[in-house]
């Protein structure tokens, strides 16, 4: 027959322990739940995050960038269709259509020695359509590609680069 203080350590002991069950299940367990769901559900949405976050990625320059979006707006601006000419022997005009909306034009020139092109010109008056590129040599063929921009909160926004054009001085 077992003692009676033996028997009330053993009733003192699941007592204790049913005691810490309970309160493990009434006070810890509603705080340990919400973050293994909340953990659960992220584990499940990062394949999805990650494919916005590709979708929302965006090209500027040659660059990707990507990040959070806050009070965005995208501005396109068309690209110019550009035709060029000689003018003289040691002059070439380039006219363009006018763009709606367009704050200027920003003209390149082909440097045939470095194998790229070279800002000659930026044309800060939107309703402009022609510039004559003047003080060339005669006889040799000059190409020139454009882009038109707009001005949005002191940044400008440009188009794409029209096709380059090419026109030989007389």
């Amino acid at each position: 027959m077992e003692k009676p203080k033996e028997k009330l350590k053993k009733i003192l002991m699941i007592a204790g322990v049913t005691g810490a069950v309970y309160a493990g299940c009434k006070y810890l367990l509603p705080l340990v739940i919400p973050f293994f769901a909340a953990y659960g559900t992220a584990v499940l949405l990062e394949p999805s995050a990650r494919w916005i976050q590709k979708k929302l990625s965006i090209k500027t320059g040659g660059k990707k960038k990507t990040g959070y979006i806050k009070k965005s707006y995208v501005t396109i601006i068309r690209k110019p269709t550009l035709s060029v000419k000689a003018a003289a022997p040691d002059k070439i005009k380039l006219t363009w259509d006018k763009i709606s909306g367009a704050s200027g034009y920003e003209i390149q020139r082909y440097n045939p020695s470095t194998g790229k092109y070279v800002k000659i010109k930026t044309i800060k008056k939107g309703s402009t359509v022609s510039y004559t590129n003047s003080g060339l040599a005669s006889g040799l063929t000059y190409k020139y590609k454009m882009r038109s921009y707009k001005t949005v909160k002191g940044k400008k926004i440009y188009s794409y680069y029209c096709p380059a054009k090419s026109a030989k001085t007389n």
